[in-house]
């Protein structure tokens, strides 16, 4: 199965920190998120991956090629656009690699723990996203409506008291789920709507094709918006290493 990558943005809250550079480069404990993200999907057995780059392509390529060349079956995209536009036209441009395939998409400002991925694996062929439904606090991501596992909505139009859980920007596509998005995006695509976010082709999908909403059973994950954010992802991907240990002990004792 493939993986994109959405690592084209300018990550513009971070300010003078990515003047120069991808927020994907930001240092995390001795090495840069990406390598973070990469790392994890490696461990899934998941070396299939897509990487829609734009701001600092050179040094976001030059990094994989350096680390990761032959642990990966990589395939670069470069946003030409990544200025004007926003991480639907990044997946957008992996329609001829991906529509009407199984793949998985995920932000490149993620870190999480690797059993999230792991976990998102056992469904199948079917169509999911991980949500975050431990959360007590309200968080910048798109929150959901779910009845019976299913989502129904999804965005940051929905009020916290009806909100079943954040989803974090990690989604798996069906085949059948990825030819509809595709074609629910190129409709959006040439009308013009470039502000899209990669989430907003599915709205109209929800009811006639079956999403789950699949939990973090309280892993840990965050994203990287904020010069803020960086002293808090130093010390979740701590707590992360620890956290994925005890999990690996668990299923060990378990099988």
């Amino acid at each position: 199965m493939k993986v994109v990558l959405l690592i084209a943005g300018r990550g513009r809250r971070l300010g003078n920190i990515t003047k120069n550079k991808s927020k994907a480069l930001i240092d995390l404990n001795g090495k840069p998120l990406l390598a973070h993200l990469i790392e994890r999907f490696i461990f899934c057995n998941l070396q299939d991956i897509i990487v829609v780059v734009g701001h600092d392509s050179k040094g976001v390529i030059e990094y994989i090629n350096n680390h990761y060349v032959n642990q990966l079956r990589l395939t670069t995209i470069f946003n030409s656009k990544y200025k004007q536009t926003n991480n639907l036209y990044s997946l957008w441009l992996t329609r001829e690699y991906v529509s009407n395939n199984s793949f998985i998409v995920c932000n490149g400002d993620t870190i999480l723990n690797k059993y999230i991925i792991n976990n998102l694996l056992t469904t199948g062929d079917r169509s999911a996203i991980v949500i975050d439904d431990k959360c007590k606090t309200t968080i910048d991501s798109p929150g959901t409506i779910i009845k019976d596992g299913r989502i129904l909505d999804l965005g940051r139009h929905i009020p916290k008291v009806k909100n079943g859980g954040y989803a974090m920007g990690l989604y798996k596509f069906s085949p059948n789920m990825s030819k509809a998005f595709f074609d629910e995006a190129d409709r959006m695509i040439n009308a013009k709507k470039y502000n899209a976010g990669f989430h907003d082709p599915l709205l109209p999908l929800f009811r006639s094709h079956e999403v789950l909403g699949l939990s973090t059973n309280g892993l840990s994950w965050t994203d990287l918006d904020t010069e803020e954010d960086i002293p808090y992802a130093k010390n979740l991907l701590k707590k992360i290493l620890i956290e994925e240990k005890q999990y690996s002990k668990k299923l060990y004792n378990h099988n």
